[in-house]
């Protein structure tokens, strides 16, 4: 799990879509995902861009954020796809013949790839690091990971509950460095929650499997005295 990794390929910009109530610095937005077509190879991989604040999460407002159409090197974490939990908002549906899906609750691989026209990897990549985006070099892995941001994952992440906070109006960063690279090693606090589910369940098994050998009639033995 975690494991960093180095990509090179194109984006395709066009089949973007974007991961609905996230936050960065206190403020309200979303996670930009858009798939990168590998460098030497026929397959793609779904890719966290970053974050964007609200006023930039609309499809038409995204295309107005740098998009370089150069061949993009990235250093980010390998990440397992978002099912949906109990209790959680589903993921809409999708399909080539169904209306594009553009807002999401999660990152949801499987459900994102039905709506592309190429193979996607089973898994994404959260970006820690890009290269080439406006001269940038790409900086060496020790010092992006000096840079972990922590995401404050919560009860708002677990079942995609609406973020409080302001939901417009101005944002405090500029569009010049949207989206901004987000990244983390947590463990997401639904699997921290089926683990006490799936020790409690034992607990339980185990607590009525002694009761039933404690209410279970011995066997007597064929030594007994009187027999």
């Amino acid at each position: 799990m975690h494991r960093r990794v180095l990509l090179s390929g194109t984006f395709d910009y066009d089949k973007e879509v974007v991961v609905r109530n996230r936050r960065f610095k206190d403020e309200p937005g979303g996670f930009i995902i858009t798939p990168m077509k590998l460098t030497g190879s026929d397959e793609a991989i779904l890719v966290n861009r970053g974050f964007t604040p609200i006023t930039r999460m609309k499809r038409e407002d995204r295309a107005k954020l740098p998009r370089p159409d150069a061949e993009q090197k990235i250093l980010g974490l390998i990440k397992e796809s978002s099912e949906p939990k109990f209790l959680a908002p589903s993921d809409p549906p999708t399909g080539l013949n169904l209306t594009w899906a553009d807002s999401w609750e999660r990152v949801n691989v499987a459900a994102i790839t039905k709506q592309l026209p190429y193979k996607i990897l089973p898994f994404y990549v959260e970006t820690m690091a890009v290269g080439d985006r406006l001269g940038e070099e790409l900086p060496s892995t020790e010092e992006v990971a000096s840079k972990m941001i922590d995401t404050r994952a919560g009860r708002e992440e677990m079942l995609i509950l609406p973020m409080k906070g302001h939901f417009g109006g101005t944002s405090s960063f500029k569009d010049e460095e949207l989206p901004i690279p987000v990244f983390d090693t947590v463990v997401p606090p639904g699997r921290h929650y089926g683990y006490i589910y799936e020790w409690a369940i034992m607990a339980f098994f185990t607590v009525a499997i002694g009761l039933l050998l404690q209410l279970r009639q011995p066997r007597r033995s064929p030594y007994s005295a009187g027999n």
